[in-house]
């Protein structure tokens, strides 16, 4: 690492001729101490270049974690493969004894049909097993040693050189969001989604930490404002998101109605709306302890065991809206593949004699 400071190699600030020492995080560019107390960065954090890009550097340094994982991923997929071979031959072993039992028993002619049929068609979920498990792995294993190559590079860098290229943000959305839905999320967790009371309706009462949503039979006297649900009975979580893998879970009531799930910024307001995906709404909806997916039409689902918590999970850009039981971690609903039209989308709230509470 180059241990002269930014600024003293002849970097000068181009429009106060200072040099260029700081490193403001807002706008992630370098400036001069002049350029600190403008307007412009008055408000904003800034840092010492050598202390942001020690920052910086922190976040490259997880890539160690990230390159172990890897490597575990490689002995998973080669014991897959190595499981798999050993399924096969026990199929052409069975095979082969089916056979001699055709040839000397007559009368087994129907269970030897059958048998046959039966390992058939364990070796084509082998087969598709195998598969799977190869696209699965092979993406992730491509997709770390990428990473893992680009950050070891970064790392040689000059801090000049380390902040002009600003890795940090581009790094952590990456592995945030191109993490596989089929293996653990080794960087993803829960979101805080906290209620918008600017958006709820009249008859939906927020409380005061923004964390639980319930229906009231009295309409309060609320600001008019085009956010809020004129005529349904809902209310969207404060931050929307346009990218990345994101979940958050909501504690539910058997009694009442309530839909949870995640809906498109523009989705209209002031009229009674349908929640389904054509409208921008993508949500699973509890009807006095029956659910259902709104989809087109609605989907019953037939659940044996209520869950008292869900977690919502959207891969925006896979376009997945996934439904979980929050304590089992059993999938409840997955809608096909949404269209966000590239727009932000939010979580999405309905209360109707019913109460529902986001975790912290």
């Amino acid at each position: 690492d180059d241990p002269t400071p930014l600024g003293e190699d002849g970097e000068v600030c181009e429009k106060h001729g200072e040099a260029l020492k700081l490193f403001c995080s807002e706008e992630e560019s370098l400036i001069c101490c002049i350029c600190r107390e403008s307007r412009a960065h008055r408000t904003h954090r800034v840092f010492p270049v050598e202390e942001a890009a020690q920052d910086y550097k922190v976040t490259l340094s997880r890539l160690q974690s990230l390159k172990k994982e890897t490597e575990k991923l490689q002995e998973l997929k080669q014991a897959g493969e190595l499981k798999h071979q050993e399924y096969l031959v026990c199929i052409e072993s069975d095979g082969k004894t089916v056979s001699e039992f055709k040839q000397a028993h007559h009368f087994l002619e129907e269970q030897e049909s059958l048998l046959l049929a039966q390992l058939n068609e364990l070796e084509r979920e082998i087969v598709r097993h195998q598969k799977k498990h190869k696209t699965i792995f092979g993406e992730e294993i491509i997709f770390y040693s990428a990473l893992i190559s680009a950050g070891e590079e970064k790392c040689k860098l000059s801090h000049r050189e380390f902040l002009q290229v600003r890795p940090g943000g581009l790094l952590k959305k990456e592995c945030a969001t191109c993490i596989s839905p089929f293996l653990p999320p080794l960087f993803l967790s829960a979101v805080n989604v906290n209620l918008d009371a600017e958006t709820a309706n009249p008859q939906v009462i927020i409380s005061e930490d923004r964390k639980c949503a319930r229906w009231d039979v009295t309409r309060t006297d609320v600001l008019h404002n085009p956010k809020r649900f004129k005529s349904s009975c809902c209310v969207l979580g404060c931050e929307g998101y346009a990218s990345g893998r994101h979940f958050w879970d909501v504690s539910v009531e058997d009694g009442g109605i309530w839909a949870i799930g995640v809906a498109r910024g523009s989705v209209r307001r002031k009229v009674d709306l349908k929640l389904t995906p054509e409208e921008g709404i993508w949500a699973l909806q509890g009807d006095f302890g029956q659910y259902q997916a709104l989809t087109s039409p609605v989907t019953p689902l037939p659940i044996s065991c209520t869950p008292k918590k869900i977690r919502v999970f959207l891969d925006y850009e896979r376009g997945q809206v996934e439904f979980l039981n929050a304590e089992t971690k059993d999938s409840v609903f997955v809608f096909p593949s949404a269209s966000f039209s590239g727009e932000r989308v939010f979580p999405f709230f309905k209360v109707l004699l019913a109460q529902l509470t986001l975790d912290s």
